[in-house]
């Protein structure tokens, strides 16, 4: 039996950690809706969010489903979740392969959780599961392999840090490019592959993503700097990058998810 996989941000403290949460809201909701709103998603369905976080889609699906559907908002650590106390609101502290006797759901979205758990192939047959019949399953997951640094100022440290980025998650039995792979990975399942979109963090410094991936740099420097491909140099130049606009980067990109149970 696999292990349960360590959280890379584990170790960020807590105001550290929900900073981080909120900066990744403006860089990537925007997409995360438009991919819920092509299920259909409206009054009366009931929804399950794997890896709510500090609760922006959360609150969005509510707002979508009104007081007559149901939201369940599910994470390993629910913190950041203190406000989802009325209805169509519950929350649930748990892994998802724990859960029992909670669905069957309209719609199921996820978003960066299989990129952190060795266990994915078990994850989605859980939730294909925990879908009723015809029920819609988005998920939108990284491909770090896909980065790329465009100036010549911080191209080659980018470009270490980049490196660094896959091989931590390879050194934890991660996949760093599993968003190319998810549509295979779900289709296997039997479920029906709808639409799948890829979308490039390709911005200027100062960018939503670029300001999320500095925050990272600076909160996962000693796990970069351990594989042995960047050093704190290169963290630094990293982050002074991302943070500054005249650079321009290809950070990575999201591929994003829409299945259907038949």
């Amino acid at each position: 039996m696999n292990q349960p996989t360590a959280y890379i941000f584990e170790e960020n403290q807590c105001d550290r950690e929900f900073t981080r949460l909120r900066r990744i809201e403006p860089a990537l909701d925007p997409q995360s809706h438009k991919l819920l709103t092509k299920t259909g998603v409206s009054a009366g369905w009931a929804c399950l969010e794997i890896g709510a976080g500090s609760g922006s889609i959360l609150q969005w699906l509510g707002e979508s489903v009104g007081r007559e559907g149901r939201v369940v908002g599910l994470d390993k650590k629910t913190t950041y979740l203190k406000q989802f106390t009325a209805s169509p609101y519950e929350i649930v502290e748990s892994d998802v392969l724990a859960l029992e006797r909670i669905g069957p759901f309209d719609l199921i979205h996820g978003r960066y959780v299989l990129i952190h758990n060795r266990t994915t192939p078990e994850i989605l047959a859980k939730l294909k599961t925990l879908l009723k019949p015809e029920g819609c399953l988005v998920l939108e997951e990284p491909d770090f392999e896909s980065a790329e640094w465009i100036d010549d100022k911080f191209r080659f440290a980018g470009e270490r840090v980049n490196a660094a980025i896959c091989s931590m998650f390879n050194g934890m039995s991660l996949d760093p490019g599993l968003g190319k792979r998810l549509p295979w990975l779900i289709s296997r399942l039997d479920l029906a592959v709808i639409h799948v979109e890829a979308i490039s963090h390709l911005e200027p410094g100062r960018g939503p993503m670029a300001l999320v991936m500095a925050d990272s740099a600076e909160a996962l420097r000693n796990k970069y700097v351990s594989t042995g491909k960047a050093t704190n140099d290169d963290v630094d130049s990293y982050a002074e990058g991302a943070r500054n606009a005249a650079t321009w980067a290809n950070y990575y990109s999201t591929v994003g998810v829409i299945a259907k149970r038949a």
